[in-house]
């Protein structure tokens, strides 16, 4: 009989372990219309923004020369998440290259180098803190390594690719905006959501002629 009871013990502590591990299950927020790929643009009507920095590089120079803005692409149509955008940067006006993360209304945070939205982990190519890509620190670290180079500032590295950002919530005309290689300027981590009257318009790619 106490092997019965024994038994019968052990199937409830499996069924609430079971249930516990079903009720930590993290809900996603997924962009899958977003190319990884930069277009290549016709810039006929549009405006062509010279922009030779490594803000947004991924590994093969993206956003890096002439780029194709849209610079009345937001006076019709409202802000997409993972949408690249030409901005302003406030106080100091320096003109710069980000993606749109957060919009208007939402919730975000950023968790050992991980975004989520409204408590929602997003899944994207561009949803953890990278450089070149590269979303972790020791497969950064294998290619330095391969390429013979050093690490410099070792420790910074590995806080990068682990950083947090507590909980915040976007305004009403502002939207949270990250470069993909956000170490590389001023963007939302530092400076919080910014005012829509910052963005001067949307990238649509890179020129033709580029």
């Amino acid at each position: 009989m106490k092997h019965l009871f024994f038994i019968f013990g052990m199937c409830l502590i499996l069924v609430a372990c079971q249930q516990k591990e079903k009720s930590i299950v993290i809900e996603t927020i997924t962009d899958t219309s977003t190319l990884e790929d930069v277009p290549v643009f016709d810039s006929v009507g549009y405006s062509e923004i010279d922009y030779l920095y490594d803000a947004m590089y991924r590994g093969h120079n993206e956003y890096s020369g002439t780029l194709v803005v849209d610079k009345e692409y937001y006076i019709k149509n409202k802000f997409q998440r993972g949408e690249v955008v030409f901005f302003k940067t406030p106080k100091t006006g320096q003109k710069n290259v980000a993606r749109v993360i957060g919009l208007p209304g939402e919730t975000l945070e950023i968790k050992d180098g991980q975004i989520f939205i409204n408590n929602k982990k997003l899944k994207a190519f561009y949803a953890k803190s990278m450089n070149n890509g590269i979303s972790d620190f020791h497969t950064y670290q294998k290619m330095m390594k391969a390429n013979g180079n050093e690490i410099i500032g070792e420790n910074d590295w590995k806080e990068y690719f682990h950083r947090n950002l507590k909980s915040v919530v976007i305004p009403k005309n502002e939207v949270f905006i990250l470069a993909d290689n956000g170490w590389r300027i001023k963007d939302s981590y530092e400076l919080g959501p910014i005012s829509q009257d910052y963005i001067e318009g949307k990238v649509l790619g890179m020129a033709e002629d580029y």
